[in-house]
């Protein structure tokens, strides 16, 4: 079973013209989003105090799912731009970016939106308003939030900085330009990593918040797509293999380098950049083995509303873990996250996608 299918058709949707691959859509994409999502759940919802236990590395390790969307995002991005030019010859740039904001923007506000009405009603917005102001500027990663609610939309901050540059830089050096790009990305973050470990930052807030040292993931899902036709095909036991290695490898980069241990400083340069390698070819690694494994339809369709699921769960585990703690506080924010985005995501971000549709060069899943 092919895992994308191109068919050149002309259409002609609103202002947009466009020569587009109908069917590009991959259900198993889906599952990686969720899968993510489930994994900054985890790292939310495990309570840590830094003894260092093996629970609590691993519900450090699962911080890392962050930087599989990010991953993902570049993936998917540079699938598309790649395909739109195969197709077109081009790359429409005011299209892409009405996408962008139909997608991300609606959501990402009223998230905000949620954020500022409780810290009112807190009377606590005058202290935390310098956060928001960044955020709404798509600085929000640039401002350490501390403890205000919505603060972990800071990571939208750097997918839009990234969104930026790249399909700018993409039409103006070419679809070679794309390796280029990945490379320049990966040394810009490695060169942050190397003085950051010099000056001793904290590595779970002033690097772990660092646009630079976050490219790196981006730089991997393009290089990533860019290997897309050769990438490896491995049966489901080996896939299921390589998915635990990579949970492993988290682990690894959590416990002994230390990438997101509370209260600890930075090792050595040699120690960060060969962590943020190994989380980033891990994150690569996990896309290329979901690929390969069965797409159960609920999961399908969480990975779908995963975006709001990501918005959402800390606002809900807010609220339920004031009343009820433990695993049971933990599984009833998981129940009521889901219903939550689940309307979100009918009855809110659907009318945005589907306009969002009039826009697509190369169509995606329709909504």
């Amino acid at each position: 079973m092919p895992l994308y299918l191109v068919q050149e058709d002309q259409v002609e949707i609103g202002s947009v013209s466009r020569k587009t691959a109908a069917a590009f859509y991959r259900p198993q994409l889906d599952v990686v989003r969720f899968f993510a999502f489930l994994a900054v759940f985890i790292h939310h919802a495990i309570p840590r105090t830094g003894s260092g236990s093996a629970r609590e590395t691993f519900a450090d390790s699962m911080g890392f799912g962050l930087c599989l969307f990010f991953v993902l995002s570049a993936y998917l991005i540079t699938l598309l731009l790649t395909r739109e030019h195969e197709a077109t010859g081009s790359i429409n740039m005011g299209a892409f970016y009405v996408r962008r904001i139909l997608r991300i923007w609606p959501l990402y506000l009223l998230g905000l939106s949620i954020g500022v009405a409780r810290a009112f009603h807190h009377s606590v917005l005058h202290e935390q308003k310098t956060w928001f102001i960044a955020a709404l500027l798509f600085a929000g990663n640039l401002v350490i939030p501390g403890a205000i609610l919505m603060s972990h939309l800071w990571s939208i901050s750097i997918e839009e900085q990234f969104y930026l540059f790249f399909p700018a830089s993409c039409r103006f050096f070419g679809l070679r330009g794309m390796l280029v790009i990945a490379c320049i990305l990966i040394l810009l973050s490695n060169l942050t990593l190397i003085h950051l470990a010099h000056i001793q930052a904290d590595p779970d807030v002033s690097i772990w918040f660092n646009s630079f040292v976050q490219f790196e993931m981006f730089a991997t899902g393009i290089l990533l797509a860019l290997a897309d036709r050769s990438l490896p095909r491995w049966s489901v036991p080996v896939s299921l293999f390589v998915v635990a290695a990579c949970i492993g490898g988290w682990m690894l980069a959590a416990g002994h380098f230390h990438l997101k241990s509370m209260g600890s400083k930075a090792d050595s340069a040699a120690s960060l950049c060969s962590g943020y390698a190994l989380v980033a070819i891990a994150c690569g690694l996990l896309i290329v083995a979901f690929q390969q494994l069965p797409s159960p339809r609920p999961f399908i369709y969480f990975g779908r509303i995963s975006y709001g699921l990501y918005v959402f769960h800390l606002p809900v585990l807010a609220a339920v873990t004031s009343h009820v703690h433990g695993l049971a506080g933990s599984a009833l924010t998981l129940l009521l996250t889901f219903g939550v985005a689940a309307i979100s995501y009918r009855y809110f971000e659907t009318p945005f996608l589907r306009l969002k549709r009039r826009f697509e060069r190369i169509e995606t899943f329709a909504p």
